[in-house]
Formats: structure tokens, sequence, C-alpha cells
């Protein structure tokens, strides 16, 4: 039996015809694939809000369907995306110069080119203590504490502190920032969030510190599901978190390393966040290369996570691990570098020494900041007096006259065996110019021949905010070794230019690193 219409077509036809009708209906091209990218944003602005965030803004763009969003590139990296047209980068470091791009992008995957480039300055530091800066407190923030106590921490030149607990005496009105801790799974309790409601409702409390060392069977021992289990409510506090804190270095506690990272896959699977990393580092202090040992370590935490690291333990801890021999001398010499790294690495938001006092421990004779008779130290006389803070020297290039054999750009790579040098004589009038790529304000510059001989014999230093006007020299005087220190009065400036005013018949000028400090 055939089945038809009044037309005598088959079923089969009828229905080629209909869909055939149908596709001639459609509106031309809309089936069609979207490959039109968005257009770029045509303006974008950078504005310093603090020494800790920019803001961006930018002009909206347009796309045939539909923007639906906004990918933030910071130095060509995707740091965020967005649906609005602006957003605050937030987690900088002071004094610092950061340059971003903005992709627009479609349903169908579609990104435009990049907007227009903006760069912004970080405010700086203000006088005093810096942000990054802190202290352990085992003494002088225990119970019974005076206003000696406090002055105590206030001369250390810390900008916070902490006392592995919520148990916050009040700093009787200095400026240092105090940071509660819930030191294990017996302080999640609602007497301990009710004195963080408070201290934040207060305004005494912007960040809280997690569980202290989950992975050590003598402190927190928590397994990683129990921590997991607990962060909601910690979450809940509605102040910045740090994860719980591992104990970490480059040679010991591999456990450590392992429990963070399970930590964080799990929260990252239930949709809970971490707002920075907490870690805890005991290095082998007395290794030549500790402080670089320590910076690779945090680089890599910081490509693993992608997240502000605070360091909530650093010291100098004889547990076994060291290479050599334990002496003060080693203890300052980690410390001074450290510091200085930990300062110029953007993404290490804070780091506190251990201890200011806990000088009735053996352990800590290399690290206490007091001693008995609450008295600084040696090492404590050397935190309180750093950190001349080193620049942060991204995308600083530099030009030299004569140009020389190996390139400037071997001045800024973090690596103390490649070099820039002129390959000739040292003679007067020889110089190099350094762009830092923005305005900065700095009061020290350093020459580092890596230990040769070939150092400046003489040298004048100017600084320019074009490049071209120069005026008179800021500092003077001679070379007398590989490392040349150059200390002048703060002054504020783009450009800077180094002139060789000694010779040396028999050695090149070479410099194999370049840094200015704030």
């Amino acid at each position: 039996m055939r089945i038809g219409s009044k037309h005598g077509l088959s079923a089969s036809l009828w229905a080629l015809l209909v869909a055939l009708l149908a596709w001639n209906a459609w509106p031309s091209g809309a089936l069609a694939a979207d490959t039109q990218a968005p257009t770029a944003p045509a303006t974008l602005t950078a504005t310093a809000a603090s020494g800790s965030q920019i803001n961006l803004a930018w002009s909206a763009s347009s796309d045939n369907v539909g923007v639906t969003g906004y990918d933030v590139y910071r130095y060509g990296t995707k740091i965020a995306s967005t649906t609005s047209t602006s957003y605050s980068n937030a987690s900088l470091t002071a004094s610092t110069s950061y340059s971003y791009a903005i992709r627009a992008k479609d349903a169908a995957g579609n990104v435009s080119a990049f907007s227009p480039t903006a760069a912004a300055v970080t405010s700086p530091v203000p006088a005093g203590a810096t942000v990054k800066k802190g202290v352990g407190s085992s003494k002088y923030l225990a119970s019974g504490q005076t206003q000696s106590d406090f002055a105590k921490l206030t001369n250390l030149g810390v900008g916070w502190t902490y006392n592995w607990s919520i148990d916050y005496p009040g700093t009787n009105g200095t400026s240092i920032e105090y940071v509660p801790q819930i030191w294990g799974p017996g302080a999640v309790t609602s007497a301990t969030l009710s004195t963080i409601a408070q201290g934040k409702a207060a305004g005494k409390f912007k960040a809280l510190l997690a569980f202290n060392e989950p992975d050590l069977y003598e402190q927190a021992n928590m397994s990683v599901e129990s921590a997991v289990a607990l962060w909601p409510t910690l979450m809940n506090a509605g102040l910045r978190l740090g994860s719980p804190a591992v104990a970490m270095s480059a040679e010991t506690y591999a456990y450590g390393q392992t429990w963070l990272e399970n930590f964080m896959s799990q929260t990252a699977a239930n949709g809970y966040h971490v707002d920075f990393i907490a870690v805890h580092y005991y290095p082998d202090f007395m290794h030549p290369n500790a402080a670089e040992n320590l910076r690779i370590s945090l680089t890599n935490l910081f490509n693993l996570y992608h997240k502000p690291i605070w360091i909530t333990e650093l010291g100098a801890i004889n547990a076994g691990q060291l290479s050599a021999a334990p002496t003060a001398a080693g203890a300052q010499k980690f410390m001074t570098e450290a510091v200085a790294m930990l300062e110029g690495l953007p993404f290490v938001e804070r780091y506190a020494w251990f201890d200011d006092n806990c000088s009735n421990d053996a352990g800590c004779a290399y690290t206490t900041l007091y001693d008995a008779s609450n008295n600084l130290t040696a090492i404590g006389t050397t935190y309180k007096a750093l950190p001349k803070t080193p620049l942060f020297r991204f995308g600083w290039t530099a030009t030299a006259s004569p140009a020389g054999i190996e390139p400037t750009s071997n001045m800024f790579d973090n690596n103390p065996a490649t070099r820039w040098t002129t390959g000739q004589a040292q003679s007067s009038g020889q110089y190099f110019t350094v762009d830092m790529t923005g305005s900065r304000t700095f009061s020290r510059i350093v020459l580092d021949a890596n230990g040769s001989g070939d150092y400046a014999r003489g040298y004048q230093v100017f600084v320019s905010s074009n490049g071209t006007s120069w005026g008179s020299a800021i500092a003077s005087g001679t070379g007398t070794g590989s490392a040349i220190t150059i200390d002048f009065a703060p002054v504020t400036a783009r450009y800077i230019k180094v002139v060789q005013t000694g010779t040396a018949p028999s050695n090149y000028w070479s410099v194999h690193e370049f840094n200015a400090y704030s």
C-alpha cells in the first residue's frame, strides 16, 4: 500500500521536499560556523590603587554574534578572565612596574587581537616597616606582654607578626599587623570563630593562617581529608585564607610537598578557595647557594599553583640538614641574601623570620633575634637593618658604548656566570645606560663583577627621566673590589647611566649583575 498525498507524492519524497523548503527558509548563513573574532579593545588604562594593586579598565569590544568575556594578560601571560570591562590585579609588589593587555572572546572560541598595552607602577611602601617583612613571635606576643615587649617587635622594622594562635593582645598603637592562625583541628571551635569574627569587624584581622605543619606528627598532624572537611568553616570567616603551612625545603620534607599537592587538588575539586600558599622553610643555610636554592623552590611552588606565597617560618635552624658546621656568619649571610631575594620576588607576598626570642632552645642559637637578656643578637641586628629592597628587573634593558662582546641583557638575568663586557681594556668615557621601563625611586646601585678583576676602576653615576637630559653626577668614586656598592640620596628616575672614569690596560670592564635598590 502506498502512502501519498493529494499530489501523489510518496512519503519519502514528501519528507525530502519539506526538508528542502525548511532549509531554504532558514536565514542565510545562520548554520555556518562562527569564525569571526571580536574586535580588540580600543583603549586600556592601568592605574595604581596602592602598593599592591593596579586597577584596569578598557573599552568594550564588538562581535558579529556577541562578546562573552575578556582575558587579562600581564607581560604576555594570561592571569584572569572576566565578563566585565574592568579588573583589579592584587597581591603585587610595591614600587614595581606592571604591563597589561586585554583580548576579547566570543562563544565560538574566537579571540581578538591584543588591546594596546598599558602599564602602571605600584605605589611605594610607606616609610618604616616593609609590607613583606615579618616575624613569628613566641615570646613578645605571649600573655602578660607589656609596651616594652611590643617595642621589641617594632624595633625589628617588621610590618606584620603572628603567634600561631588567635590570642591577639593588641599592638598598642604600633603599625604592626597581627595575623591570626587556627593552629590545628582542635582550634576550630565556635569561640575561636567568634573571636575571629570580632577581630574582622574591628578591622584588626585581614588574613587568616590555617593549620600548622599538618604533615608532621608533632605538629597539627592532620590528614588531607580532615583538613579539607574543615575548610568551608575557615572560608566562612570571610578573611583572605592561606593554605595549611607545610614544612618544605629543597633538601628535606618531601612529604610536606605531597601533602600540599593533595590538599590543593581536593579543595579545587570541591570548589573551595585558597587565597595564598603558606609554607615553612628551614634550608641548609650553610650552603653557599642557600638563598638561590630557596628562590628555585619558591619559583617551582608558584609555577605549580600560581598563587601568592607567604613563608610563615624561615630560619637558620640546625636540624641535621647542614652541609657544614653552623656559624653565625653563615646564618647572617643566608639571611641577608634571602631577604634581598624575597623582597625582589613579586609572587612572594610575605615572609616571617623564626623567631623573635627562642634563646632558651639550643637549636635556635643561630636564628633567635633576641637573647635571654632581651637584647638583639647579631642576627637580630642584621634583620633589623634589612632590607635595602632590590627593584624588580623584569623588562629592563641597557645600551653600552662600546657595545661589548657579550649582551647587556646578561646584567639582568639572575645568572652571575654570565656578563656584559666591553671586550677591550678599560678606558675613561666608556658607559652603559639602563632603562628600568618606568620611573623608580632608589638610593643604591650595585655593579657585580662576580669575583673577577674586571670591575670599574672609577665611575660616575647619572640619572634621567627621559634618557636624554642627565644633569650632574649623583655619585662618583673609585672601584676597589669586584662588587661595587654605590649609595646616594634617594632619587626618582627611569634611566641610570654609569660612566667609567678609570683605566685598566690589562682588564676589560665587566658587569655580571646590575641591581638598583629602593
